[in-house]
């Protein structure tokens, strides 16, 4: 069948892309297989089987000093009873545990330190969590063949891996808790289609520890209950629900055994807390929580920093099946329908909605449902000829952005993805490469590009005469500069002599110079123009310097701003230092006006 081959061929292609194009588990840093998100979850698992340690985690400084899988130690926090309390839940570390296992067993023989973070522990976990990405994918086959043709099935399998973002978290971030729960909605849907079809106690205890694992993993994936409650109802009526809970209640028995596992599996995390924190309930996320009256819809879907639809609109077709769905009354409609209102509006409520769409990807095996019903409306029907055209080349160019946005964010350098404009992305979108100018539409609004004319000198300083600065002794190039550092979060501010007339645009150069390069955003020393009308600001434009910096090389800047149609009555310009322990050195401003 054609779509157990694309299930072989997609595999082979994940595969090539994780371990050849892009293998983390040989990368160090925050690029690491183990880091970040990934080595909160895995934390468990060095603290318990190596150090001993699940109280205080004293281990944790001399890892984050040699492996750095974050920049801050935000895997754990101190809790009132005095000890640190590990920020997630131990779902995933325990999903982790034989792939961990394998790797401490392995790393001494192979020469590695057996220290819970070296090469053999990270290639275990990635290792793992690419079968985990296997058998959600042969599983996902099965359940969708249940109700479609092979023909659609082979599709929707191909635009999952091609033109979703699930292909990123099945190939490279695979660790990430997303695509282990991706396969576990996969299992729960299938065995949830068998035991309504032959129930029986087997199928009951593993609906119940499929539950139990993904609360355990993400509290949240609680709410997979709803698909084998509800899988399979018609309607939303008296009947049918009377019907169904008659059906829940003559299978009582098993329910209960299937509620009772999911409460073992669960009771783990509260027998953590219980241990390590004096407490059976600890809210380990602290100040990050739910917004359940005011949620982030918009922002969560269509922000151009991580909506979800702008970087994956290829589930806009998941979207007008559902309607198909709900208007033919086909497929599990019920379950899928409702499942995907009560999961959306739990992603759309977290307060911290730009982490982006990956909070979604567990849901797909439900929300591709949506996708196969539109694909067998379209492609399973000869009169609809327009359409199969337009849907084809959809696809063929939701297929081009996703690989090219994917490659994009490891790989090809265009894309930062925490500090999005709308501007950059209008252009970049679809590109392989862009000159340097491009790069500050992170920040302004316009750039110029073009020839310059009546090029005017309005403005030079070589700061050798200021008398701070001579006395802080800032030396580069062999004279006084301006600077700032963690001490001085802002130079003294310089009144230009613009004149509107003298040009439409102006250019501030000057040479920069710093020891160590900023690489976090939020913390990029900027250079800020702003145009004030009496003591008003009327316009500010700004880019963050260390973003065209490197260590110990100085290089000359340019950053130009277009005047504003609005009178002013004084330009200003400052550097500030939004938060970086390192030191920026600035010598050599030249401001110029000109036309364009």
């Amino acid at each position: 069948m054609c779509s157990k081959k694309t299930v072989y061929l997609l595999s082979l292609f994940i595969f090539l892309v994780s371990f050849f194009y892009y293998p983390k588990f040989q990368k160090t840093g925050s690029e690491a297989t183990i880091s970040l998100d990934v080595s909160g979850y895995y934390w468990y698992l060095p603290a318990i089987f190596i150090y001993k340690d699940v109280k205080l985690l004293s281990f944790s400084d001399s890892i984050m000093a040699k492996y750095s899988p974050t920049t801050s130690p935000y895997q754990y926090f101190k809790h009132r009873s005095g000890h640190n309390i590990m920020k997630y839940t131990c779902g995933q570390a325990l999903q982790y545990l034989p792939f961990f296992l394998i790797a401490h067993l392995v790393a001494p023989v192979l020469g590695y330190p057996a220290d819970g973070f070296s090469i053999p522990y990270q290639f275990a976990i990635q290792f793992g969590s690419l079968l985990m990405c296997f058998l959600g994918l042969w599983y996902l086959r099965k359940i969708l063949l249940h109700y479609f043709s092979d023909k659609i099935v082979m599709l929707c399998l191909a635009i999952l891996i091609l033109a979703t973002n699930y292909l990123n978290y099945a190939a490279i971030d695979n660790a990430m808790s997303h695509n282990w729960l991706f396969t576990w909605y996969c299992l729960l849907i299938w065995t949830t289609i068998k035991y309504y079809q032959n129930p029986t106690i087997k199928g009951a205890l593993f609906i119940g520890f499929i539950v139990g694992i993904c609360a355990l993993t993400r509290p949240t994936e609680v709410i997979c209950a709803m698909i084998p409650v509800m899988w399979g109802m018609k309607n939303f009526t008296k009947d049918e629900i009377k019907g169904r809970l008659e059906y829940l209640w003559l299978h009582k028995n098993q329910i209960l055994m299937a509620g009772f596992i999911a409460f073992c599996v669960v009771f783990i995390q509260l027998a953590y807390y219980r241990y390590a924190g004096q407490e059976w309930l600890i809210y380990a996320y602290q100040d990050q929580g739910f917004s359940w009256f005011h949620p982030h819809f918009k922002d969560y879907v269509f922000s151009i920093r991580s909506g979800w639809l702008v970087y994956t609109p290829i589930m806009i077709l998941s979207i007008i099946g559902m309607i198909i769905m709900v208007i033919k009354r086909s497929m599990p409609w019920l379950a899928i329908v409702l499942f995907t209102i009560v999961n959306t509006y739990i992603v759309v409520c977290w307060d911290v909605w730009w982490y982006g769409g990956r909070a979604m990807i567990q849901s797909y095996p439900i929300l591709l449902f949506g996708v196969a019903i539109l694909l067998q409306d379209v492609f399973e029907n000869q009169s609809k000829i327009i359409w199969k055209s337009v849907v084809s080349a959809f696809l063929g160019i939701c297929i081009y952005y996703n690989i090219w946005w994917t490659h994009q964010v490891h790989l090809g350098g265009l894309i930062d993805v925490s500090n999005m404009s709308p501007r950059y992305l209008a252009r970049v979108i679809g590109r392989w490469s862009i000159t340097e100018d491009v790069v500050k539409l992170y920040d302004t609004n316009k750039i110029f590009e073009g020839e310059r004319k009546k090029v005017k000198v309005v403005y030079t300083n070589n700061f050798d005469n200021d008398p701070f600065l001579m006395q802080a002794d800032k030396k580069y190039g062999g004279s006084i500069a301006e600077f700032v550092n963690a001490e001085r979060q802002f130079t003294n501010t310089y009144t230009l002599p613009i004149d509107s007339k003298n040009g439409s645009w102006l250019r501030a150069t000057a040479d920069y110079w710093c020891e160590k390069k900023e690489w976090e955003s939020v913390r990029m020393t900027q250079l800020i123009v702003s145009f004030k009308s009496h003591d008003v600001e009327i316009k500010r434009n700004a880019i963050k310097l260390y973003r065209f910096l490197d260590d110990n090389i100085a290089r000359s800047i340019y950053f130009d701003v277009k005047l504003p149609n609005e009178n002013f009555s004084s330009v200003e310009l400052v550097w500030w230092n939004t938060g970086a322990d390192k030191e920026l050195i600035i010598d050599n401003l030249v401001v110029e006006q000109f036309e364009e």
